[in-house]
């Protein structure tokens, strides 16, 4: 679903540098959606007066202030179309919170990543192309350059990670059901534990011939990455919740994107651990498509609460 189709619409005005930058801006400032009633349901956002300056700069002539306004007006809205539906697609029971602080606040958690995650989405539509078509181009265009440059592009940008998406939906099922992981503290940080072969077998398959090791290998990936950008900032936490608010991010993004969600997920950290690079004289379309991954990649504000002890300045 894309903001034309519903809510409030993107100036027609505003270029894709205001309009991220925008993003990024109001997804940092400390706001938390809230439950303002659970029966019947309804959501809206707990803010702070810079997110207020926001909203009533809406109709302002000034484009970064509009920009702004356009974000943190969509914040609220996406925030408030949250149903029950929604909310079981998210792994949330309505009717577990009334009675549990501490699971109302990992459902605000959740709920606050669903925002964010959808409107980066929505802006990568309205923008740019959908990641889907985006790959397509980025296809067509390095078909042009050497072979073992565009196995560089390809592995670079997580092109040769791409598989369907009933591949992926699999891949989640068989990671979080039958392998049944768990999140725990080390001396490292919060890292991924379970069973120990299966674990292996799947961190192994990354280049593997059958698409379903392919897929499951993308999945663990995606969620040590999300594991990773969030180790330093996670505190009181608990752990069973995190996982559950991890499946449920990267099962909305397989939704939304499908295998580009997941790859999106973990493509800074594969660049990271495996020294990825490009050389600078890439031709300038490839570039530009390069840019445009850039912007939609998530990071650990995808995910951060912004409530005491959780600022959202802390993921910055």
């Amino acid at each position: 679903m894309t903001i034309e189709t519903i809510g409030t619409r993107l100036p027609a005005s505003l270029n894709d540098g205001a309009a991220w930058a925008a993003f990024d801006y109001v997804q940092k400032l400390p706001w938390t959606p809230r439950f303002a009633s659970l029966d019947p349901l309804t959501l809206d956002i707990d803010h702070d007066v810079a997110f207020q300056v926001c909203l009533d700069q809406a109709g302002a002539f000034d484009f970064q202030k509009q920009a702004r306004g356009f974000v943190a007006m969509r914040v609220l809205e996406i925030a408030e179309s949250h149903d029950d539906e929604r909310l079981r697609l998210l792994g949330i029971v309505t009717k577990d919170i009334s009675s549990c602080a501490k699971r109302e606040e990992n459902a605000l958690y959740t709920i606050r990543a669903s925002v964010v995650s959808r409107l980066r989405s929505e802006l990568t539509q309205a923008l740019n192309t959908c990641p889907r078509a985006w790959a397509e181009q980025l296809e067509e265009r390095i078909a042009r350059v050497p072979e073992e440059l565009r196995r560089q592009i390809a592995i670079y940008t997580g092109l040769d990670q791409s598989l369907r998406q009933k591949e992926v939906k699999a891949g989640l099922n068989y990671v979080f059901r039958t392998m049944e992981p768990e999140i725990v503290r080390d001396r490292t940080g919060l890292v991924l534990s379970g069973h120990e072969r299966k674990l292996r077998e799947v961190r192994a398959a990354r280049s593997d011939k059958e698409p379903k090791a392919r897929a499951r290998n993308l999945v663990v990936r995606a969620l040590e990455a999300r594991l990773a950008a969030l180790a330093r900032c996670v505190g009181s936490v608990d752990l069973d919740g995190l996982l559950s608010t991890l499946e449920a991010d990267l099962r909305e993004r397989c939704e939304t994107d499908g295998c580009w969600g997941l790859i999106d997920a973990s493509i800074r950290r594969d660049r990271q651990l495996e020294g990825l690079l490009l050389p600078d004289f890439l031709p300038p379309e490839i570039w530009d498509l390069i840019r445009q991954q850039e912007r939609r990649l998530p990071d650990a504000s995808d995910l951060s609460p912004a409530s005491p002890g959780h600022t959202a300045s802390s993921f910055a």
